[in-house]
C-alpha cells in the first residue's frame, strides 16, 4: 500500500508539471513587410476606429481636410518608433509578472533497490519536495525594481509620442512654408520679367544703360532659382512628413490637396513659472525618476541577498516496507565579503541613476528656457516683418496712385510690387520661424499652448491605451482596394 501511494504521488506531481506551451515560429519576410508598409494609407477604416479611441469625432470619412491634429493621430497609429516603444513596454510588463512569481517547487524522486532484503520489499521509493523560503525583502525588492522598469517603459512611450509630434509639426510647417515661398517666387518671377521687358525696351530706345538690364536679368534668374529651391525643399518636406507619420509618401500625395496649412495664430508667451510645471510633468524626467527607483530597488535587493534563502525539503519514503517521513533543510553559507562587491556595484548604479536624473532635469530646464527665449525673439521678429510689409504695401499703393495720375512710370509700379513680394517673403519666413519656435516650446513643456485651456490630449489617451499594438490587419493584408 505504501509503495503504491509513493508511486502515485510521484506520477501525479510529474503529470502536473507537463502543461507546457509550444514554440510557435514567427519568421520575418522583408519583402512581405515592405509590401505591408507600402499598403498603408490615410483612409483606412482601422485608422478611423483608432482616432475615435483617442477622442476624435470626425463628421466624415475619409476626412475632407487633414489638420495637424489629424495627422498626429495617424502618426500615433502608424509610427514604427512607437511600435518599438510599445514592444519594450510589453517586455517590461512580462518581466514584472515574472518578478512576482514564487520560486517553483522542486521534486526529487528517489528509487533504490537493495540486493539483500530482510523485510518484505527490496525497494526504497519516495519523493522529496523542495520549498524555497526567500530571505527577507528579496521578493519585494525584485518586484519593485521590475515595476519601476515597466513604469519607465510606459513613460518612454509618452516621451516618444511627443518626439513624433515635434518631427511631424516641423515637417508640416516646412512643407507649407516652402509651398508658400514657391508661390511668392513665381509671382516675383512674373513681375521681374515685366520689369526686364520694360528695361529692355528702354535700352533699345537708348534711355537706359545696359547695367540696369543686366541687374534685372540677374534678379529674374535668382527668382527662378528661389522657386526651384522652394519646390525641392517642399518635396523633401513631403517625404519627411510621410516618415514622421509612418506611411509611404504616396499616402501623403493622395491627400496633398486636403492638407490644411498650420494655424498662423500665435498664443501669448507663457509665464516663466511654466518651467516648474514642465519639470514635474515631462515624460523624460518622470522616466528618469522611475529608473532611479529601479536602481534603488536593486540596491535593496543586493542588501537583502546578505540573508540566504532557506530550502525546506519534506518528503515521504517507502523504505523496504517501512514508511519514513523526511524533513530536510539547507541554506547557502554566506560570508560578509561575499556580498560586499554586489552591494557596492548596486550602490554605484543608484548614484549613477541619480546623476542621470539631474542631467535630464538640467537639460529640461535648458530646453524650456531656450525655447521660451526663442519664441519671444521669433514673435518680435515677426512683428517687425509685419510692420515692414505694411509700410511696403502703403508705398506700393502710393506708387500706384502716382502712376494713375501720371507722376510716375510703370517701371516704378512693377518695382514696388517686387519689393512688396520680398517683404511678403520675409514675413512668411518670420511666420515659419515663430511657428517652429512655438512647436519647440510646446515640445519642451510637453503641453499645448495656451496652457490651461481644455484641449484634447491625445498623448495621454494614447499611453492609457496600453502596450498592445493597434490593429492594422485589414490595412496591411488587403491593401488598396
Amino acid at each position: 500500500m505504501g509503495l503504491r501511494c509513493a508511486l502515485g504521488l510521484m506520477l501525479a506531481l510529474g503529470v502536473s508539471a507537463c502543461a507546457h506551451q509550444q514554440y510557435q515560429p514567427a519568421p520575418l519576410d522583408p519583402a512581405a513587410t515592405a509590401k505591408q508598409f507600402d499598403q498603408r494609407r490615410l483612409d483606412a477604416a482601422e485608422l478611423l476606429v483608432f482616432m475615435k479611441m483617442l477622442g476624435a469625432q470626425p463628421d466624415h470619412w475619409p476626412l475632407p481636410r487633414w489638420t495637424l491634429d489629424d495627422l498626429f493621430l495617424a502618426a500615433l497609429y502608424y509610427q514604427p518608433d512607437l511600435d518599438v516603444d510599445r514592444g519594450e513596454w510589453r517586455a517590461r510588463l512580462a518581466a514584472e509578472r515574472q518578478a512576482g512569481q514564487r520560486t517553483p517547487l522542486r521534486i526529487n524522486p528517489q528509487v533504490e533497490h537493495h540486493s539483500e532484503a530482510d523485510n518484505e520489499s527490496a525497494w526504497t521509493v519516495g519523493t522529496l519536495i523542495e520549498f524555497v523560503i526567500p530571505g527577507p525583502g528579496k521578493r519585494a525588492a525584485r518586484e519593485d525594481a521590475a515595476a519601476a522598469r515597466a513604469e519607465g517603459a510606459r513613460l518612454r512611450l509618452g516621451e516618444g509620442a511627443w518626439a513624433v509630434r515635434e518631427r511631424l509639426e516641423k515637417a508640416a510647417l516646412t512643407l507649407a512654408n516652402q509651398q508658400r515661398l514657391a508661390q511668392l517666387a513665381d509671382i516675383e518671377r512674373e513681375q521681374t520679367a515685366r520689369a526686364l521687358d520694360i528695361l529692355q525696351r528702354r535700352l533699345d530706345q537708348g534711355v537706359t544703360d545696359a547695367a540696369a538690364v543686366t541687374s534685372m536679368r540677374l534678379r529674374l534668374q535668382r527668382a527662378r532659382l528661389a522657386a526651384g529651391q522652394a519646390r525641392h525643399q517642399a518635396g523633401t518636406a513631403e517625404v519627411d512628413l510621410a516618415t514622421a507619420i509612418g506611411v509611404p509618401v504616396e499616402a501623403i500625395a493622395a491627400v496633398a490637396q486636403r492638407l490644411v496649412a498650420p494655424d498662423s495664430a500665435l498664443p501669448g508667451v507663457p509665464a516663466p513659472a511654466i518651467r516648474e510645471t514642465a519639470l514635474t510633468h515631462r515624460y523624460d524626467i518622470r522616466r528618469a525618476l522611475a529608473d532611479y527607483g529601479a536602481a534603488d530597488a536593486a540596491l535593496r535587493g543586493a542588501i537583502a541577498d546578505q540573508y540566504p534563502d532557506i530550502t525546506l525539503s519534506p518528503g515521504f519514503l517507502f523504505d523496504q516496507a517501512d514508511r519514513v517521513w523526511v524533513l530536510e533543510a539547507s541554506w547557502l553559507l554566506l560570508l560578509p565579503r561575499h556580498n560586499a562587491a554586489p552591494i557596492a556595484a548596486a550602490r554605484a548604479e543608484r548614484d549613477a541613476a541619480a546623476a542621470r536624473f539631474r542631467r535630464v532635469q538640467a537639460r529640461a530646464i535648458a530646453d524650456v528656457d531656450r525655447a521660451r527665449a526663442d519664441y519671444v525673439g521669433a514673435r518680435d521678429v515677426l512683428r517687425v516683418a509685419e510692420r515692414v510689409l505694411a509700410a511696403q504695401q502703403r508705398q506700393a499703393a502710393d506708387t500706384r496712385q502716382r502712376v494713375e495720375v501720371g507722376y510716375s512710370d510703370r517701371l516704378s509700379l512693377v518695382t514696388a510690387r517686387i519689393e512688396t513680394i520680398a517683404a511678403r517673403r520675409a514675413r512668411a519666413q518670420a511666420q515659419f520661424d515663430a511657428r517652429r519656435a512655438l512647436t519647440a516650446m510646446e515640445s519642451a513643456i510637453e503641453a499645448r499652448l495656451p496652457v490651461g485651456t481644455r484641449q484634447l490630449d491625445p498623448v495621454r489617451r494614447f499611453v492609457a491605451l496600453g502596450a498592445d499594438e493597434p490593429d492594422r490587419s485589414t490595412t496591411e493584408e488587403q491593401g488598396q482596394p
